[in-house]
Parts: C-alpha cells; sequence; structure tokens
C-alpha cells in the first residue's frame, strides 16, 4: 500500500485498529556539529505491507483515506496486487538482515540476468528462496528475492549454504 499521510501517523492507525502490517526502516546515524543522533528512515518509502483480507483492509481505508492499493495490471485487466506469505516473508527476512549489505530496487529499475533458483539452507536466511546472481566485477553472490512486478530485494550469501533448485 502507499501511504498519504505520516508514517508514524500511519502506523498508529494500523496498530489502533489491529491490523499487522511491516514498514521497512533504516537508522542512519546522523552527525552534526553539535551531536551525534539516530534517525529512523522509511527504507522503501511510502510502501507500508498491510496483512488481511481485502474486506478488511478497504474497511480501514473507507474510515481513513491515508492509503491507496497498488494497482497492477494481469491478463489485460487492473486488480490489487497481493503478495503470498512465503514471497513476504523471504522478502522481509532479506530486507532485515542487514541494511548495510541490502540493497532495493523497484522492479523497473533492475533486469536481472537469469541466474539459478535457490534456497538458503543455513544460517539467518535458512529456508529463504531466491535467485542466485554474480554481480559484474564482483567475486560475490547475491541472492535477488522479488515482491513479483514490485520490488527486489539483494544480499550476499555464502556458498556453503545455498542448494539448487529446478
Amino acid at each position: 500500500m502507499r501511504t498519504h499521510s505520516s508514517p508514524d501517523v500511519f502506523e498508529a492507525k494500523l496498530e489502533a485498529e489491529g491490523i499487522k502490517y511491516y514498514f521497512a526502516k533504516e537508522v542512519k546515524v546522523v552527525t552534526t556539529p553539535l551531536r551525534t543522533y539516530k534517525k529512523v528512515k522509511p527504507l522503501i518509502p511510502p510502501y507500508i505491507f498491510v496483512y488481511g483480507s481485502y474486506l478488511d483492509i478497504s474497511n480501514f481505508k473507507q474510515h481513513y483515506d491515508i492509503i491507496s492499493f497498488i494497482p497492477v495490471r494481469s491478463n489485460g485487466t487492473h486488480t490489487t496486487m497481493k503478495v503470498s506469505d512465503k514471497e513476504m516473508d523471504d522478502f522481509i527476512r532479506v530486507v532485515e538482515r542487514d541494511f548495510g549489505q541490502v540493497r532495493i530496487f523497484k522492479a523497473n529499475e533492475i533486469e536481472l540476468a537469469e541466474g539459478q533458483r535457490v534456497r538458503i539452507t543455513g544460517g539467518d536466511l535458512d529456508g529463504v528462496e531466491g535467485m542466485l546472481t554474480r554481480e559484474k566485477g564482483k567475486r560475490d553472490k547475491r541472492l535477488y528475492v522479488r515482491v513479483e512486478g514490485f520490488l527486489v530485494a539483494s544480499t550476499p550469501v555464502e556458498k556453503i549454504f545455498v542448494q539448487l533448485l529446478d
């Protein structure tokens, strides 16, 4: 969903209604001549992922006109974006892993050459599935996880934890 208000206001309203959500944030250390402090910033503004039925979220939307659904085109018709629990859980685990190593792209910002479908079989990403690709000029391989047609997140992975699929 796309928010049309301050993330803090939106989060408070979702919590008050008991709606589960995910809002990717990063902590930046800001240093000024007077002080150093931590600032929490949205990692993927202005998007918040909301868990729930279409009816529950539509009811929330009627009361608080601060969100909009993300439309997608499928088979010639427009529909609302839906993300499977597995796809969302994998994406969250990659994004939450290490903000210094994670890269996030909108789907139209990156064109991935077809890589090998893999499952991670150990470590903090155990069970996450995605595509393994090496970037040009780099030795490290990265795991790319997609929220189909919307976002792609990538992070480096250790070869010992990689199981080839297909």
